[in-house]
């Protein structure tokens, strides 16, 4: 089959105007007061008009393949041809070092970046240590030892220190990032756990607790307090702060429930269920909250909200 190009620009101009058009009619039409109504009714609209979705999604899937076949082309010629010694590159992403931990074992849990100095903490859980590399050179610099399976690490670029989480006490280490000497301890509860740190307003966030003493514990890096908790109705694992916003969206595994929680208020506003053991990324823009679910122990797809 052959498309020329006239016939295949006017198909995609004209497919994705009916569209656009008919879909922003049903999202703003005035006959559909709510935001579940608009919705439905641009999906009403988008069945009516399938066939113009179809030539849509042809015309899209020819320009993609001809511009895949363009490019594989031009590769092809301006590349060596492989060799048992050649790697070709398959991705965006590409590994640019490796960095060796002699006698460290186990399982490595969260890391922190230090962006200015180019530093790398991970806590190493099962070696009860920080491990501070260094990324222009790849190697290991220092290392924070005698942890109680530490958990969460937060580097704080304002003041130049590390909150640490003994995941096996119940205190957060605050230390020097650069003498990795220990400066204050914080008593929060049982498990500490994920952490996480709010340019905005100057505070760190700490997971920690088990059952009714579950709570997100607020740390002024400043005067090295908790300032605030957050209660839950269960141990909160991953974590993530709004960028845009005043929520924080808290994983509770054991209620089966992702917590928004009101960063001005200091309290839960609205409880999502969801399946249990969940890993959660926020975007800030646009706002996207991604949730990677286990059910019975295997990974289910993630879900988009």
């Amino acid at each position: 089959m052959f498309i020329d190009k006239s016939t295949l620009s006017r198909v995609l101009i004209e497919g994705s105007d009916r569209f656009l058009s008919l879909l922003y009619s049903g999202l703003f039409s005035p006959r559909s007061p709510s935001p579940l109504d608009r919705w439905q009714s641009a999906m009403v609209l988008y069945r009516k008009n399938r066939e113009i979705m179809k030539k849509l999604h042809l015309a899209l899937l020819v320009t993609c393949l001809l511009a895949s076949g363009c490019a594989f082309q031009t590769n092809e010629a301006s590349q060596p041809k492989a060799t048992s010694r050649t790697v070709r590159r398959t991705s965006v992403l590409r590994q640019v070092g490796t960095t060796q931990l002699p006698g460290v074992a186990g399982r490595i849990d969260h890391l922190a970046i230090d962006t200015k100095d180019r530093r790398l903490f991970v806590a190493a859980l099962e070696n009860n240590t920080i491990e501070v590399i260094d990324l222009r050179t790849n190697k290991r610099v220092g290392e924070i030892q005698g942890l109680q399976e530490p958990q969460g690490v937060v580097y704080v670029p304002e003041t130049g220190r590390l909150i640490v989480t003994n995941g096996g006490g119940t205190s957060v280490g605050i230390y020097d990032s650069h003498s990795l000497r220990l400066l204050d301890e914080v008593r929060l509860g049982e498990d500490p756990d994920n952490a996480h740190y709010d340019p905005a307003t100057n505070r760190a966030y700490v997971g920690y607790g088990n059952g009714a003493d579950s709570a997100l514990g607020v740390i002024d890096p400043k005067t090295d307090k908790k300032v605030a908790s957050i209660r839950l109705n269960g141990h909160p694992e991953s974590f993530q702060l709004e960028k845009n916003g005043d929520r924080i969206f808290v994983n509770i595994p054991i209620s089966g429930a992702i917590a928004v929680v009101n960063r001005k208020k200091g309290s839960v506003v609205r409880p999502t269920h969801k399946p249990v053991d969940t890993w959660l990324s926020h975007r800030g823009s646009p706002q996207l909250l991604v949730i990677g679910m286990r059910v019975n122990n295997h990974s289910s797809s993630p879900e988009y909200l």
